[in-house]
């Protein structure tokens, strides 16, 4: 039994889980897969939490446990201690890069470089694993409404109440079968169409919530209960600003999303590093923190500390620059 422990509900990280999977079954004799989902959640116990013998992780922090891992997050690396034992292993099934635009991607360069790997059947996928969590579309209208196979997948990672399980399924499925497959799979189009139904929700919602900065970030608080709030919804109404700050409350919990422009060109605030302090992460362009029952109390206070640092951040960047000059 191979255990694959992967970021979800993320199209990277289910991505990345495949290609994971194929490597490691071609090289290691016939396994057994068991996809194991994992989020931010686990940050503050996932150093100390047993895994399985036989363990990978990808697209997710550094465990010293593992016997592969790979991963292009910024913040990974959660201890110096960490940090050191990673830097003391001299292997090649240990792949980081916080540069890389997916770790998908970043499987893909590595495994065929460093073993001679490449299964081209999996070409598709990952390219969609590069674009969606390296933000590469051509609008926010792409991004939101596009209708290519990669970014309607994308879509049914939303639906919230069994996400973890869905992600497993869907990992499974696209080890066996193409994208466009995948797709058509009854399971998996019902939850698209349903996706895309309560996206149009959660549009209306923080359009109606939506306010701007002076510095002119986009900045909202919205109950996500029966709607989907699309990570790029602000610059649909605000095409122009150069961050938004999100927050989304469901039920007892919370999250807060903080994502760069990418349709702007301009020096960017390390936000992977910022929500690190929170108890979050990320990358430089975009990252995230979830709360529990027991903090979602403070949830609107750390929106708006969020957004304070962002621009805080901001000044010392265009103070630098002036320096420079």
């Amino acid at each position: 039994m191979l255990t694959i422990h992967f970021h979800s509900p993320c199209f990277d990280g289910v991505a990345s889980a495949v290609v994971a999977a194929d490597f490691l079954q071609a090289n290691g004799g016939d396994r057994t897969i068991r996809f194991e989902p994992v989020n931010y959640d686990l940050k503050s116990v996932w150093l100390s939490r047993t895994l399985p013998p036989h363990s990978a992780v990808v697209d997710f922090l550094y465990h010293p446990s593992a016997g592969f891992w790979a991963d292009h997050h910024a913040t990974s690396l959660l201890t110096p201690d960490a940090r050191a034992d990673f830097e003391s292993r001299k292997d090649e099934h240990f792949i980081y890069d916080p540069s890389a635009p997916s770790c998908a991607g970043l499987l893909w360069k590595h495994l065929a470089h460093a073993f001679g790997h490449r299964n081209h059947r999996f070409s598709p996928l990952v390219s969609a694993a590069e674009k969606t969590d390296s933000a590469a579309y051509e609008s926010p209208q792409e991004a939101v409404f596009g209708n290519s196979p990669a970014i309607r997948l994308n879509h049914s990672l939303a639906l919230g109440h069994d996400a973890q399980l869905y992600s497993v399924h869907l990992a499974a499925l696209l080890l066996k079968q193409d994208i466009d497959l995948v797709l058509k799979e009854p399971e998996v189009s019902k939850r698209v169409e349903t996706a895309e139904q309560l996206m149009r929700k959660g549009l209306a919602r923080v359009q109606d919530a939506l306010r701007i900065t002076s510095r002119g970030i986009a900045v909202f608080s919205v109950r996500g209960n029966g709607a989907i709030i699309p990570r790029y919804s602000a610059f649909l109404s605000a095409p122009d600003a150069p961050y938004s700050v999100g927050l989304v409350k469901e039920g007892q919990r919370a999250k807060i999303t903080a994502m760069r422009n990418p349709w702007i060109e301009f020096p960017s605030v390390d936000l992977g590093i910022l929500f690190s302090r929170y108890g979050g992460g990320g990358h430089h362009r975009v990252a995230s923190v979830m709360l529990d029952r027991q903090n979602t109390g403070s949830a609107e206070a750390m929106l708006l500390s969020i957004v304070n640092e962002v621009e805080s951040s901001m000044d010392k960047i265009h103070s630098q620059r002036r320096q420079t000059r």
